[in-house]
């Protein structure tokens, strides 16, 4: 599996243990306004997601490099939300993580590691800090105790924070649905990509939008739930068709048997929009799903 390691590779960073001595000359950077990390992703991207790290810490640590900095963010981050813009040319990945974290001790880090370059954005307060990293062109900031920002396009995101103009990319009750379960997945349109393994390429429908709910179960498996939107009730009706036979392959191919499709699978048209259960996802497939959500976008 293709993983874009390299985005995630900063991220080692995080711990080193003689930062308590070395990092007080550092000023404090500006308090930020309280905001839900949510909001420091940037409006009409690609994709947003969002993972608990309670219920998905094995499948994030396949991306990130296992020394004492990736085991420091494992172990004191909460929840990641993120979002994709593809083939953006300056990577098009956002990630903000909650968690409780040490500015210092991020900061000591990032500056004991050459690639990394420090730099700021002005604000009303004075200048926010960020950093960017010259070889892969990869941006992180520490805004407040409990944020981290990783990605491309973190001056802008630090302005709208500081400035308090930051609003959801997501509904609320899109972001509420994520939160009550382990993982989430909106994309604001299905173009011919689709989003495999789940949906495949070229899929004869034209949806709007297509929100995902992600919950673990037993033997290695991920039960999946969710809704697409269409243009009209006639469009969702036929499409519930294409969805069905697409679930039900992709549930086939994972060695479930037609009686337990047809026990488990439902597909229900609600006027213009379909909503779908029952889906058992292995854990192998929502690792993948994940890889090709940010693939596109890592620098």
């Amino acid at each position: 599996m293709n993983i874009p390691r390299t985005f995630f590779r900063g991220l080692s960073f995080l711990f080193f243990a003689a930062v308590l001595v070395f990092a007080g000359c550092k000023s404090s950077p500006p308090a930020m306004p309280p905001v839900h990390p949510a909001a420091a992703l940037p409006p009409n991207m690609d994709a947003y997601f969002y993972l608990s790290m309670e219920e998905n810490k094995d499948l994030i640590a396949g991306f990130i490099d296992q020394g004492m900095g990736g085991r420091y963010f494992l172990e004191n981050t909460r929840v990641m939300y993120g979002s994709v813009k593809r083939d953006a040319p300056d990577g098009g990945l956002m990630i903000a993580a909650q968690g409780d974290y040490s500015v210092r001790l991020v900061e000591f880090g990032i500056g004991r590691e050459d690639a990394w370059e420090e730099t700021g954005v002005l604000i009303a307060e004075g200048e926010a800090r960020y950093y960017r990293n010259r070889e892969t062109g990869m941006e992180m900031a520490i805004p407040a105790p409990q944020l981290i920002l990783t990605g491309s396009g973190i001056a802008e995101r630090l302005a709208h924070l500081f400035a308090g103009r930051a609003a959801f990319p997501v509904r609320e009750d899109t972001l509420a649905a994520w939160e009550s379960h382990a993982a989430g997945f909106y994309l604001p349109r299905i173009d011919e990509k689709g989003l495999p393994p789940l949906i495949p390429p070229n899929l004869p429908i034209a949806a709007k939008e297509i929100l995902i709910l992600a919950d673990p179960r037993g033997a290695g498996e991920t039960d999946i739930a969710g809704s697409v939107s269409f243009d009209s009730a006639d469009m969702a009706l036929a499409a519930s068709f294409f969805l069905r036979m697409s679930f039900a392959g992709f549930m086939g191919s994972q060695g479930m048997s037609a009686a337990e499709i047809r026990s488990t699978l439902k597909i229900t048209p609600e006027g213009k929009r379909i909503d779908f259960s029952g889906i058992r996802f292995p854990r192998k497939a929502a690792e993948q799903l994940f890889a090709g959500l940010i693939a596109e976008g890592a620098p």
